[in-house]
C-alpha cells in the first residue's frame, strides 16, 4: 500500500488529509514540523510527500530542498499544499524542486487525482476509488463464490482471493450496498491479477466494470461519493 507523509503544523489540516488518504486507499501519517518530516522519511521512505509552505524554522521550500538532495530521496514527489496560493510563494517552491503545489482547502477528488499523476500502479484509475470492504458474490463460469472487496469506484473494484481469475476473464458479480434490499447484478473483466500478497495489496484481482447503464453508474458514483464524504471525524483543536 502507498504511504504518504504529511508534514504540515496545523492539526486540523493533517488530521483532515489524513482521512481523505486513509478513505482512498493509502497509508499516511501526519507530522507538524520539517524536522519530523525529514525523520520520518529517512525512516520509512513514503511514496509521496506533502507539505505547508510556511512551517517556521524551516519552510516548505527548505524542506523540498533538502529532501531533493538527500541520496535517499530525490525521486520521491514532494507537494506543497499551502493557504498561500501567491505566484511568488509557486515559483519559488518549483525552483526548490516541488512537484506540484494546491492551494487549500482540497477535496476528495483533488487528492485522488494527484494520486494519480504522481504515483505508479499496476492499472491507472480513471474514476474516484475509495477503500471499502463489501462483501461480493463472482462467478466467473466455474461457480459462484464470496470475496470482500479493497477498493471501488464506479468502473471497477480490487478484489481479496487467493485465487484470482487470469486476466481477461469475464465475471458475473453481486454486489450488496448497505441501504440496498437486494444485491446489483454487475459483469465484469479481470484486468490484472496478482497470485501472491506484496507489499501494496493482498493478492487478487483488478476488475473493470463492463456493459453498465447510466443508472448503474450514477448509483455506484453517488454511493463511493458519499461513502467518502461520510463521517469525517471531529478535527482536534489547534493550539
Amino acid at each position: 500500500m502507498k504511504k504518504v507523509l504529511i508534514v504540515d503544523p496545523s492539526k486540523t489540516f493533517g488530521h483532515f488529509l489524513r482521512y481523505v488518504l486513509l478513505r482512498l486507499g493509502y497509508n499516511a501519517a501526519h507530522v507538524a514540523s520539517a524536522d519530523e518530516g525529514l525523520a520520518v522519511i529517512e525512516r520509512s521512505r513514503p511514496s509521496l510527500v506533502t507539505c505547508e509552505a510556511h512551517m517556521g524554522k524551516i519552510d516548505g521550500m527548505e524542506f523540498c530542498a533538502r529532501v531533493r538532495e538527500r541520496k535517499y530521496s530525490p525521486e520521491i514527489p514532494v507537494v506543497m499544499v499551502s493557504v498561500d496560493g501567491t505566484p511568488e510563494t509557486k515559483l519559488l517552491a518549483r525552483k526548490a524542486g516541488c512537484a506540484e503545489y494546491l492551494t487549500k482547502p482540497v477535496t476528495f477528488r483533488t487528492i485522488h487525482d494527484l494520486m494519480e499523476r504522481h504515483l505508479s500502479f499496476s492499472h491507472q484509475r480513471q474514476h474516484l476509488r475509495a477503500r471499502m470492504s463489501l462483501k461480493v458474490l463472482v462467478d466467473d463460469g466455474s461457480g459462484e463464490r464470496e470475496m470482500r472487496s479493497a477498493t471501488m469506484s464506479e468502473g471497477g473494484m480490487y478484489l481479496c482471493t487467493d485465487h484470482p481469475a487470469d486476466e481477461g476473464s469475464k465475471l458475473n458479480i453481486k454486489l450488496l450496498l448497505p441501504g440496498l434490499k437486494s444485491p446489483i447484478s454487475l459483469k465484469g473483466e479481470v484486468v490484472y491479477s496478482l497470485k501472491t500478497d506484496s507489499a501494496d495489496i493482498a493478492a487478487g484481482m483488478g476488475v473493470k466494470f463492463i456493459g453498465m447503464d447510466d443508472g448503474l453508474i450514477n448509483i455506484l458514483r453517488n454511493y463511493v461519493e458519499s461513502y467518502l464524504a461520510d463521517f469525517l471525524p471531529e478535527p482536534p483543536e489547534e493550539k
